[in-house]
């Protein structure tokens, strides 16, 4: 079937587009402007939010300089001052004329607060002036930092405000005028697509997509209002073992009674027809002549003028996943909530430390006995603390394994181990580091770590021997304790599942049962080219 347009209709059918969405162009253009000046106003809160921090760092890097007269405290409050007032300035070039005023002021405590501390509290707290003229400075200093932070967060709530207003403004706009824009979008789309109809009947052409469809990676189905399937491609014929001459024009009933295995596919396909809402997501464990299959099945109604013409069934394959890329999300995450322990809580637990440590070097011999006694114990609780510390972080990312290698780090942890569990632990190795990657590495860290755990919580065991050993293709790691057999074979729980699982997905495999007086575990997996050998030594000892 061949068509000819006019040029003229042509012109008008183009003339006719441009128009449509020109209109479409005019009407959400406003919306898109609020939107950016919903962006400014969003970038200038986090801007107070970054200027709250770095005058918090600033003032506190001034203290410790005072306290403890460190030359990088005082490189620091230099460093977060000039951090300080490039945050002002961007923030100046953000916000909006009427707040300026309240930004230059912002600048200006600022300068106020660095000279205060560069050109008298400084050289009064190093000089030895009297002290009761540096309290005074300090003084001045902290109600410089009190005007500072209500300053930014009378910006930051002025800012915050504007833009809950103009957010309001925005959904008011957008409520307004969503139906003229979804009517110019459904109108613009139509056009567009009777153009293209129109080209394809010029061409008279096999239809493209159909032949697209034919080849599309996943399963797709068509079955028209009398239920009768009316298309199936090439991935859906693979799929459920079908020919395409056994199912096509004929209804569902006769095809679940020849191939019965597809009842549970086709049975929403009726609900659908009848309710004309969409399924999505729909799971299927699907069971075909050669495997199980976890299928997901999107069910599509195909509408005109609100009456079902056909129910489209695409079909994919739900059974794969993708376990590495999680477990690396995981690991990602673990090394940065590790990170931030360290960088946040271990700074404030060493200026405690390093705090107390002050109090009784300065004050020795002012303190009464149950003063002094008291702060030491203190100290002995912080020291603590920043030992468990440090052991949460390695067991929620083994960053020591970046640090000092995989050998030096599982001693660090099974001298942990050791003291917490009361149970010795022996490692046999030949040389300091794996030949794998990082990844890998710390994926026989975890599985090291849960057959320990394991061990911990199941068994008597009093000793725990991880040996080491390689050949030119695989590495064998063997964990065995001394807790006995048992008559009944062990049963898999979540533990061993896992660490089954961390050496599937790096290639290896895990074995476990009764050997030697104990239960064994053994990992096997190969090697991995580009690493170099650790120190080539033999070597056999406890962990701690």
């Amino acid at each position: 079937m061949a068509l000819n347009l006019t040029r003229e209709q042509q012109i008008l059918l183009l003339l006719i587009v441009i128009v449509l969405l020109m209109l479409l162009i005019g009407a959400g253009y406003p919306t898109i402007i609020q939107l950016r000046e919903l962006d400014r106003q969003l970038i200038s809160s986090l801007k107070c939010q970054e200027i709250t921090v770095n005058v918090s760092r600033l003032t506190t890097s001034v203290e410790e300089y005072l306290l403890y007269e460190k030359p990088e405290s005082l490189s620091e409050s230099q460093r977060y001052l000039s951090q300080t007032l490039k945050s002002e300035l961007e923030l100046y070039n953000l916000v909006s004329q009427p707040k300026k005023p309240a930004v230059e002021e912002l600048i200006a405590l600022t300068r106020t607060y660095n000279s205060l501390v560069e050109k008298e509290l400084l050289p009064s707290g190093l000089t030895g002036a009297n002290r009761q003229e540096v309290e005074l400075l300090r003084q001045q200093c902290q109600d410089l930092t009190r005007q500072l932070l209500l300053q930014v967060a009378s910006i930051s709530e002025a800012a915050q405000k504007e833009s809950d207003s103009n957010l309001q403004d925005a959904l008011t706009t957008v409520r307004a005028r969503s139906s003229f824009v979804v009517f110019l979008s459904l109108l613009s789309f139509g056009t567009v697509l009777g153009l293209l109809f129109l080209f394809w009947l010029g061409l008279n052409e096999p239809p493209v997509l159909r032949h697209l469809v034919d080849y599309y990676f996943n399963a797709v189905m068509v079955i028209d209002r009398q239920e009768r399937l009316k298309y199936i491609n090439h991935a859906a014929l693979r799929l459920f073992q079908l020919q395409r001459d056994a199912v096509t024009g004929k209804t569902l009933e006769e095809i679940l009674r020849l191939f019965p295995h597809l009842q549970t596919v086709m049975e929403p396909v009726y609900q659908v027809l009848c309710q004309k809402e969409q399924i999505a997501g729909y799971r299927v464990n699907y069971s075909g002549e050669k495997a199980k299959l976890s299928l997901a099945i999107d069910y599509i109604p195909v509408l005109i003028r609100r009456r079902p013409v056909s129910v489209a069934l695409m079909v994919r394959d739900a059974s794969e996943r993708n376990e590495h890329a999680l477990l690396e999300i995981m690991e990602a995450e673990r090394k940065r909530i590790s990170t931030e322990i360290h960088d946040w809580i271990g700074r404030y637990m060493s200026t405690i430390i390093h705090g107390l440590d002050y109090i009784l070097r300065t004050k020795q011999g002012q303190l009464s006995p149950a003063e002094e006694e008291n702060i030491l114990m203190l100290r002995t609780h912080c020291q603590k603390a920043a030992i468990d510390m440090r052991n949460i972080m390695n067991d929620v990312h083994p960053y020591l394994i970046e640090k000092v290698g995989f050998i030096p780090a599982l001693e660090s942890y099974v001298a942990n181990f050791e003291r917490i569990h009361n149970r010795k632990v022996y490692l046999y190795y030949q040389k300091q580091s794996l030949p794998l990657s990082m990844a890998a590495q710390i994926n026989v860290y975890r599985i090291i770590q849960e057959a320990l755990t394991n061990v911990a919580k199941h068994s008597a065991a009093t000793e725990i021997d991880i040996y080491f050993s390689d050949n030119n293709e695989n590495i064998t790691i063997e964990i065995i304790d001394n807790g006995g057999i048992k008559e009944t074979p062990p049963t898999p729980g979540k533990g061993l599942w896992g660490m089954a699982e961390r050496a599937r997905l790096i290639g290896g495999q895990l074995s476990y049962g009764y050997k030697d007086g104990g239960f064994c575990v053994t990992l096997t997996l190969p090697k991995k080219g580009g690493v170099e050998d650790g120190e080539d030594q033999n070597h056999a000892g406890g962990g701690s």
